[in-house]
């Protein structure tokens, strides 16, 4: 049937075939919706249903549906604005490919190692590509693209003109696996820009070091750590409280960790930046790692996104009235 269906897919021309897949997001092994994805998410909720909920009781499968899916969650205004979200940057990524992303990556990589080549002269000796050399390739990419998302967000909520487009995410008041597609455009390009660059700089230095360029290692690995990620990612935007205790949630970003990213309580306001690893956040003051589980309020105090019209160009007129402000007041810094 999967194979069956794979085939329909290629068969189709190229604009047709993101659109089907946009439609039918289950089919799609690059999207976070993936059926096995989502399958995965369903069976972690319903296996946390029955340690907390049924256990005594026995299995309710109506009830578990019910704590799993509940129909306040998933039939809010907020969510249906996330659905909304789905379809319009789905189009917008159909024109801005990830392809783009590897592009704009391997070409910062090449001009910067061919610039240091001409500033510093070339590396005399020359590595042999081993299986190691590989390994750290990949790994240490891993660590650099998990560091550019934990930064280029931390960017996101410390930049007053940036965060206008960031809270846009934010002012979500429900958290469901959709609420991860309800980002401004602004928002998507910048994080994609930012760590496309910092990936290329990290290629760019090891292949001058070595002397050679590794071709593709670091995108076979950057594409297993997604696989791996998405698996989990759906519950981080949930009502599923998971968390991988105190010790491991120093390390990795639990789902119960990016939850605590967004909650109004004054406590958790720009907290848990982290993507993967959570050391990052420990490293910038960042970290708040829950002792027990908490409950809290998702979302922001301003409610200037209750339709999708305000939700992609609110951000732009609050960007506008700083850049104006900002621009008033030069004079007046100069002069002192």
């Amino acid at each position: 049937m999967v194979d069956s269906v794979g085939q329909f897919i290629q068969q189709l021309p190229d604009l047709l075939k993101a659109l089907f897949l946009l439609a039918f997001p289950v089919v799609n092994p690059g999207n976070r919706l993936y059926w096995s994805y989502t399958l995965f998410t369903i069976l972690v909720a319903l296996g946390v249903y029955y340690l907390r909920e049924s256990k005594s009781m026995g299995f309710d499968l109506r009830k578990a549906l019910g704590y799993c899916f509940p129909k306040s969650l998933y039939t809010q205004r907020s969510a249906i604005l996330d659905y909304q979200c789905y379809l319009i940057n789905g189009l917008f990524k159909i024109i801005v490919s990830l392809t783009a992303f590897f592009t704009l990556s391997e070409i910062t990589a090449h001009f910067l190692s061919q610039y240091l080549r001409g500033w510093f002269g070339p590396v005399e000796s020359q590595l042999e590509v081993t299986l190691t050399l590989k390994v750290i390739y990949t790994i240490l990419a891993v660590l650099v693209l998990d560091f550019s998302a934990f930064f280029s967000h931390y960017l996101l909520h410390k930049i007053p003109l940036l965060w206008e487009f960031h809270k846009v995410h934010h002012s979500a008041e429900g958290l469901n696996p959709m609420t991860g597609f309800r980002d401004h455009p602004v928002d998507v390009a910048f994080k994609q820009i930012f760590r496309a660059l910092f990936l290329g700089v990290y290629m760019g230095i090891f292949s001058y070091c070595i002397n050679q360029e590794i071709e593709a290692i670091a995108i076979a690995g950057l594409l297993i750590s997604t696989f791996l990620l998405r698996f989990v990612i759906n519950l981080r935007h949930s009502h599923i409280w998971i968390s991988y205790g105190w010790h491991l949630n120093h390390i990795f970003n639990s789902p119960a960790m990016h939850q605590i990213h967004h909650s109004k309580k004054a406590e958790h306001i720009d907290k848990n930046f982290a993507l993967i690893f959570s050391f990052w956040d420990y490293l910038f003051g960042t970290l708040y790692v829950p002792k027990v589980r908490e409950y809290f309020a998702v979302g922001i105090e301003q409610k200037d996104y209750d339709n999708i019209w305000q939700l992609y160009f609110d951000p732009f007129v609050q960007a506008y009235r700083k850049v104006t402000n900002f621009l008033t007041q030069i004079p007046r810094l100069i002069n002192g």
